[in-house]
């Protein structure tokens, strides 16, 4: 009788034992609802809003975490993340149109490098030859590019350059998507992430692109949006 008071006293003690081990704190309930909403924000695409909007969806992410902080119980902090959820979907897009374009091979090496971003738009064969001349450039072939590039390429046709300074040289950036979004030519790149780590070292980025003239003709501006790839969204 003793021995089986003792076995069904043990049972019950572990019973206990895997409830308080099962149990998640509300500490770490927290740390997962955050995780969470930065999974959700990472469903949204930058570039598919304007600069304002994108602007209330971090603030919405920002609000919510300090409410998760804030969440008295576990009650609470799912609340919190229905709530931040709700404003961050509520934000209208403004996709823009998006416009066909064609990656070509820039050719030309910046000797001594660049210190700045450089981006433009060539609507006409005076403006890329004015641009490019401002700057000692090895073409390849020594064939300046403007030379690949006439009058007539022109009556249809503009060139988009960029030249961007990017941190991680194990990122592997792809340009997905050219939009006009009020006058301003948005470029979105997707990274792809190499490996689980990232290094601070710095690179160039080379975008030259050919577009439809008309798409182009009142653009003021260029502007990248980088979105991390979904598949790499969890390292």
């Amino acid at each position: 009788m003793f021995k089986k008071f003792i076995g069904l006293a043990i049972t019950v003690l572990l019973l206990f034992s895997l409830a308080a081990c099962n149990e998640v704190t509300l500490a770490q309930y927290k740390t997962d609802a955050k995780a969470e909403l930065d999974a959700h924000v990472a469903t949204k695409v930058e570039i598919d809003y304007s600069g304002d909007n994108w602007t209330k969806i971090l603030g919405f992410v920002t609000t919510g975490k300090t409410a998760i902080d804030d969440a008295a119980d576990k009650a609470g902090v799912d609340s919190a993340v229905t709530t931040a959820k709700t404003a961050i979907n509520g934000v209208p897009k403004e996709v823009g149109m998006s416009i066909s374009f064609e990656e070509i091979v820039f050719g030309g090496y910046f000797v001594g490098g660049i210190e700045k971003n450089l981006f433009a738009v060539f609507r006409y064969q005076e403006e890329c030859i004015s641009f490019f001349e401002e700057y000692d450039i090895e073409w390849s072939n020594d064939i300046p590019i403007w030379e690949h590039y006439d009058n007539d390429f022109f009556q249809n046709k503009a060139l988009i350059f960029s030249l961007s300074w990017e941190t991680g040289s194990e990122i592997v950036r792809v340009l997905n998507d050219v939009r006009i979004i009020d006058n301003t030519l948005a470029l979105q790149i997707i990274c792809h992430q190499i490996g689980d780590t990232v290094n601070d070292n710095e690179m160039l980025m080379e975008i030259f692109i050919e577009v439809n003239k008309v798409d182009v003709a009142n653009v003021e501006e260029i502007k990248i949006y980088r979105e991390r790839c979904k598949c790499c969204v969890t390292k």
